[in-house]
């Protein structure tokens, strides 16, 4: 077989086209990289494709905002108090605690080995204290004070999961966790009267009831395999009436955490992907990050919540992902106007919760140190943006890249970019440095580089900060032509990437 080589081109006869990326829509794994979209991503990571022209590095992780000292956090929850704002934090050891959100500070709520270490949950009761459920009992706790509620007025002894709605206390109990307790009307510690109780015998329930969630008028229970919900709560001659209705026979999650709202819709993961259920219909959220899930190590925690970026409100995923390249780490999967894209914070995160308000706070663990996530704009962080391939709709032809350039807004800090040219063959770096950081520098009429220093004769760095436009000859052949950029400063923005190439006849080379 004759070997293709590369011939030079008379450019004059065959005149060089543009080719300009802008209209950012979001990442893209469930196919190959040359047949996804030519407006999405085959993968960016910590930067938001916000809209056209407008793909926003976003925050680093917070320096630490509270620690639990030698303690291992398993499971948070937002509650508020007299209008004041917490998180509860249930510890491997079997301790709790409570965090104020405007402070920071920390109380403990509970000694170790008070609760069972793995199975705890909590619900907010008015805004007056918020309600402890576990395997060792049930508790409330009304900001200062513990007191256990254990069997006090027929009050459940344990369980596994709580809620409440309707004006009434719903827990999650049984030998088998299938049995819903609720309390009486307006009591929390008292389930005579009004209170009850039924076991799910039904065959949807493959196994427990993994999670509660009240929302949309509606007490959804789950269970791996299966969603169901409560509605139309009334009590008729003292006793509570209720609907049961199954929703799902075949689709539910073991992943308790993962259970969120998110506007109107209940969002939720499981190993086959990321659901919302709309009233009583789930539908898949997820095609585009399939080729991830098969990469997701679901023997570690998996939490979701909500957090607002650019004053857009997401709804954010973490797990351990099994990159082939990096090895093990933390990935935030988030969505926002039918957008996905990704976020790393941290390689050793372990849970995150939101804070519920007018911007969505999210808390994450890193192991006794607690974080604001996505809090600091200023420190660097690395994004990286991997476009499509594009074969500008002539796949048979083979194209040689001219140029390639970067649009965008640059911070008024120092940091680095680099792009380079990709095809089904490989991988090319500029002819000229691609403005390998942001600053620049000054040359003298010879040709040869000076610096600057200030009336203290300290040097200091110029940058090139604001719109810029970097732009560098690059060669690379192959069928389809793409781009990878890489940096590690804050706060870039990037509005646009180019390339300009030349379409080869077909048979070029041969």
């Amino acid at each position: 077989m004759a070997q293709r080589q590369r011939v030079p081109i008379d450019k004059g006869q065959m005149p060089p086209e543009n080719y300009v990326f802008r209209e950012f829509d979001g990442i893209n794994t469930q196919a190959a990289r040359q047949a996804i979209k030519p407006t999405q991503f085959f993968w960016i990571e910590n930067a938001m494709p916000v809209g056209f022209g407008n793909a926003k590095a976003v925050p680093q992780i917070s320096s630490v905002f509270a620690t639990l000292t030698g303690e291992i956090p398993y499971y948070s929850k937002n509650y508020n108090i007299s209008n004041t704002q917490y998180m509860f934090y249930a510890c491997q050891s079997g301790s709790a605690y409570q965090l104020a959100i405007a402070t920071g500070t920390v109380t403990k709520i509970a000694n170790a080995g008070t609760f069972s270490g793995t199975s705890t949950q909590v619900a907010q009761w008015k805004n007056e204290r918020v309600l402890i459920i576990d395997p060792n009992g049930y508790y409330d706790w009304n900001g200062t004070t513990l007191t256990n509620d254990s069997n006090v007025s027929g009050s459940p002894s344990s369980g596994t999961c709580i809620a409440t709605f309707s004006n009434l206390v719903w827990i999650v109990n049984g030998t088998t966790n299938r049995t819903i307790s609720w309390s009486n009307t307006n009591a929390y510690a008292d389930f005579t009267g009004a209170g009850g109780s039924t076991t799910i015998n039904d065959e949807t329930l493959i196994s427990a009831i993994t999670q509660l969630l009240p929302a949309n008028n509606f007490l959804y229970f789950f269970g791996s395999d299966s969603i169901n919900i409560i509605a139309d709560v009334q009590v008729v001659s003292g006793a509570l009436q209720f609907s049961n209705t199954n929703i799902s026979a075949n689709l539910g999650t073991d992943l308790g955490q993962t259970v969120v709202p998110y506007y109107r819709a209940i969002w939720f993961m499981n190993e086959t992907g990321v659901y919302a259920l709309y009233g009583a219909t789930p539908r898949k959220a997820s095609d585009d990050l399939d080729g991830i899930f098969q990469l997701i190590d679901f023997t570690k925690p998996v939490t979701a919540g909500t957090v607002t970026l650019f004053n857009i409100l997401c709804v954010g995923f973490m797990f351990t992902y099994n990159d082939t390249v990096k090895g093990a780490r933390k990935l935030i999967a988030l969505y926002f106007n039918k957008k996905w894209f990704l976020a790393s914070q941290s390689g050793s995160l372990t849970i995150m919760g939101t804070v519920n308000g007018t911007a969505d706070l999210l808390l994450c663990v890193e192991g006794a140190g607690i974080y604001k996530m996505f809090n600091n704009t200023t420190s660097s962080i690395t994004q990286t943006i991997v476009g499509p391939f594009w074969d500008f709709n002539e796949f048979i032809s083979i194209k040689q890249s001219i140029m390639i350039g970067l649009e965008g807004n640059l911070p008024s800090t120092a940091g680095s970019i680099t792009i380079t040219c990709d095809s089904e063959s490989g991988s090319q770096m500029p002819d000229a440095a691609f403005a390998g950081s942001n600053t620049f520098e000054w040359f003298n009429t010879g040709g040869a580089p000076f610096s600057w220093t200030n009336t203290s004769l300290a040097p200091f760095t110029w940058l090139a900060s604001g719109y810029i436009w970097f732009q560098s000859g690059i060669e690379n052949y192959g069928h389809y032509l793409g781009f990878s950029c890489t940096s590690n400063t804050a706060a870039n923005v990037y509005v646009g990437f180019q390339l300009q190439y030349i379409k080869q006849p077909v048979g070029w080379g041969t």
